[in-house]
């Protein structure tokens, strides 16, 4: 496979993991401790988790935008590219 193509899929594949990693621990701190949700006033914990959710959102939004900043260079072959290989041969 093409080194362009190769380093396309590692982007995607570390951008959909490290998504999901903040889903899923943001969900189960919320979700499955009730973190998320306040019963009947807010607590600390409440408060606690909305930061942490917010701030790791911040963090997991930097990481992606520096991730996808770079652009990738790619050397699609013209017809120009094949005649010359053509004439080296």
């Amino acid at each position: 496979m093409e080194p362009e193509v190769t380093r396309f899929l590692k982007r995607i594949g570390w951008s959909l993991f490290v998504t999901f990693v903040w889903m899923m621990v943001n969900c189960t701190v919320g979700i499955m401790f009730g973190w998320g949700f306040p019963k009947a006033a807010p607590v600390l914990g409440n408060y606690l988790y909305w930061g942490f959710a917010f701030v790791s959102g911040l963090g997991l939004a930097l990481y992606l935008l520096r991730l996808w900043k770079n652009k990738i260079d790619w050397k699609i072959p013209t017809p120009a590219d094949y005649y010359e290989t053509l004439q080296q041969q």
